[in-house]
């Protein structure tokens, strides 16, 4: 029954071949970037499109809209998180929780340098220094950032149990169709 209403749900908001959640932050979003810039605010890059967006809103507004989609406001994720896991500070946030989808941020979210990575696009991540990583991406592609690798592994394995935790688990179904009952 929610294969049905999520199929439903992603075909309403299909747009260009993509799932389009948020008209920004989509479950093919690899990162946002704030931007300093006198028309746009806040750089989205996508798996499935050569060029980065960019948007008039704040990071915060995508995010909010976003978490929207899904039932809840970007302080409602921030403050579940917080009292469920503890993770106070550098807080990951859980979008799409249907959809797998953990934003993950790379500093704290004031901070010019953060980035908000999507954790399902998260291929690897390589130490370059002391106080920068490469992240390779599902799509190939490659960012350097401004942050230790033992800082942002943490915050990746954060991610992991946040998306563990909330998104949505399908057992498997027996091949033949039947249940998995049987007499003694």
């Amino acid at each position: 029954m929610m294969t049905y209403f999520n199929n439903l749900f992603n075909k309403s908001l299909e747009k260009k071949g993509r799932i389009d959640m948020a008209g920004g932050i989509t479950t093919q979003t690899l990162y946002l970037e704030k931007v300093n810039h006198p028309d746009h605010l806040t750089k989205i890059k996508n798996a499935n499109e050569n060029e980065a967006v960019f948007s008039k809103n704040s990071w915060k507004k995508l995010m909010d809209e976003a978490c929207i989609i899904s039932g809840s406001t970007y302080e409602g994720r921030r403050k579940a998180i917080q009292k469920t896991f503890q993770y106070i500070q550098r807080t990951v946030i859980p979008v799409f929780p249907e959809h797998g989808v953990v934003a993950v941020p790379t500093h704290s979210p004031d901070n010019d340098e953060n980035i908000w990575l999507f954790f399902h696009h998260v291929l690897n991540i390589i130490e370059i220094d002391k106080n920068s990583v490469e992240v390779i991406f599902s799509n190939g592609e490659k960012k350097r950032i401004n942050v230790s690798y033992e800082s942002l592994d943490k915050q990746l394995m954060r991610a992991a149990r946040v998306a563990n935790r909330f998104t949505p688990f399908s057992p498997p179904q027996p091949p033949y169709g039947g249940d998995f009952s049987f007499s003694v």
